[in-house]
This record gives C-alpha cells, structure tokens and sequence, in this order.
C-alpha cells in the first residue's frame, strides 16, 4: 500500500496545496533554523520561482550546445529526470540513430543470453528491443548529470534539508521556503518543459515529428512518470500516438471503473482498498500496476463515489483491527468528500 502515491497523487492532481508553512534558513555555520516569517531576516531568499529560472537556463543552455553538434538530428525525446527526495534533475536527450546502435547492442547480448540460458526473457526480436529501450532514460546516449554551480548549491541544501544531513555550509544564509520540500520540484520541472516549448527552444534541435519532452519521477518510476507526469506536457493523442500501449492501459482501467460502478457502494469501497492494499509490490496481480496507475488513481475513484460512501467509511473507521494504512485512507476520504 502506498500512502506516498495517494499523497502525490492529490497534489499533482490539483486536490491539496502544498504542505509547509513559513521556512528554513540554513546558516554559513550548517544550522538550520525554522521561521514562521521572514521579518528580520538577513539571509537570501531562494523560492520555487529561483530555482525554475536556474533549471530553465541550465535546459536551454543544454539543448543549444546539443544543437550545435553533429548528433543533432532526428532527436525523439527530452526529458528531465526528477529527484524530489534527494533534489536533483538530469537532462537526458535521445535521438533514433543513438537508440538504434544502442537496442543492437542490446540485441546481440540478448541473443547469446538465450542461447546460454533458454530464458524466454531473453527471447526478443529486435524491434521489440528498441521498444523496451526507446525511453529507457538510463540507456540514453545523451544525459547531463552536472548541474551549474548555483543550481547545484541549491539543490545541495535542499538535499541536507530533506535527509536531514547538515554537513553542506553555504557561502551565505539561505532562505527556503517549507512548501517547496512538498515535490514542488515536479511542478518546477513541468513549467520549465512548457517555457522551453513557448519561448520556440525546442526548435533548435532537428526532432523527428512525435518528438516528446516531459518530466519523469525518481521516486515512483514508470507508474507516476506515464500515469501523471507526462500527461503534464504531452498532448492526449501525441501521448497515445508514441506510448499505444498507455492507450490500451487506459481503456482497459476505465472498463474496471466502470463494472465497479455497477456494483454497491459498499463493495466497491471493499475492492479499490484491497487493490490499493495488495498493490505494494505492484505486480500484475493488481489492477493498479498492471495497467499502469497508481493508488491515487483507485482513491480517485472512491472519492468520486461521492457523499454515499460515507457511512461505509465511518463504519470502516470503527473497527477496531483496521491498520494504520486503511485508516489513513478512510479518514482523507471523509476529509476530502465532505469539502
């Protein structure tokens, strides 16, 4: 069960604001001190806004210098990678001819693989080898890790903030605000994406016509990244138009929403928290993972049952072997039904 998803989940989706009130300022010394306000404070502010304009110049500044190469063509995606845990983004770039040389040698691995083994795991063609590679961030052949100094010194205290390991002291007092430790980092990372779209930078590199640039998530992989996060800055029919299969997840997802619809309340309340219980180790099992969702999206569809779940969850609420998941669960959907 993953509490994590259902929390995200809502604030990507626009259902809660960012947790944290007032901020942090880490000292030249390595103390950090909790504010409620910044009155009488001396230290220099870096809010979202700083950190959004430091990542949209570090992006731009990339994808000129990429412009500029002889491997600037036919370039297929751009994406940035996003650690809200550790506070980092790295750029990666891809273009058909890298993937190409890379699902070869990909390819002929697999092939001696099968032949020693007899594992069917191994036993792909190489077409269904470039589809398993063609967005596979870590096999990219263009990935820029290093970030500028001052970004990097940013996001350097925000990874002592958010592990609570104060062993950085920055060149002066920083000041940083509470809500930005609340995955501010993604919506960071989605505004940069549409600013590189609207101020034309995209058009310098010579992409092939379903060029896709998105955000994807360190934390929850493939299921929020495809789910959620790409959704963000790709168009619907671009996004079923590169990922079909993302298509038939979601068809065959909306006909389970809609059998359970048909079903009682109380039954329909009884299946999405076991799905959403059974779904830790998101197997295919799970109707969750299996078409590529998170819990978010089956809490989704518990608090659209409306007010008529509400004296199932209370009942719920009652019951006194109900696991602290469960009953984190039951009472976010009272709070959020009864809104």
């Amino acid at each position: 069960m993953s509490l994590y998803d259902i929390h995200v989940g809502k604030l990507l989706n626009g259902k809660r604001k960012f947790d944290g009130h007032g901020y942090y300022m880490y000292t030249t010394e390595g103390e950090l001190i909790e504010l409620n306000d910044l009155q009488g404070s001396t230290g220099v502010v870096v809010d979202a806004r700083k950190i959004e304009d430091l990542l949209f110049q570090h992006c731009t500044e990339t994808i000129n210098k990429f412009a500029n190469t002889d491997e600037n063509k036919r370039v297929y995606v751009f994406s940035i990678y996003t650690d809200v845990t550790h506070g980092s983004f790295i750029i990666y770039i891809n273009t058909e001819e890298a993937l190409e040389k890379t699902a070869n040698r990909y390819y002929e691995n697999y092939k001696k693989k099968f032949i020693e083994t007899n594992d069917s795991f191994y036993d792909c063609s190489f077409e269904q080898t470039k589809i398993i590679l063609r967005f596979s961030e870590g096999d990219f052949d263009f990935s820029y890790e290093d970030m500028p100094d001052q970004l990097n010194d940013i996001m350097s205290l925000y990874y002592c903030i958010s592990l609570k390991e104060l062993n950085y002291s920055p060149e002066q007092d920083t000041i940083i605000p509470k809500n930005i430790m609340d995955h501010q980092l993604y919506f960071i990372g989605i505004n940069v994406i549409k600013r590189l779209f609207e101020f034309g930078y995209f058009q310098n590199l010579k992409s092939t016509d379903d060029f896709v640039a998105y955000v994807s998530s360190a934390e929850s992989g493939d299921y929020l990244t495809y789910s959620t996060l790409m959704r963000k800055t790709i168009g619907l029919d671009t996004f079923y138009l590169v990922f079909p299969e993302e298509k038939v997840n979601d068809e065959e997802f909306l006909k389970i929403v809609q059998r359970q619809k048909s079903k009682s309340v109380k039954e329909q309340l009884e299946f999405w928290l076991s799905q959403i219980k059974s779904n830790k180790w998101r197997t295919d099992d799970n109707v969750i993972s299996k078409y590529c969702k998170t819990d978010y999206h089956a809490y989704e569809c518990l608090v659209n049952i409306g007010s008529g779940l509400l004296p199932y969850v209370t009942e719920r609420l009652n019951e006194s072997d109900l696991s602290e998941e469960e009953r984190y669960i039951c009472e976010e959907l009272l709070h959020d039904i009864n809104i």
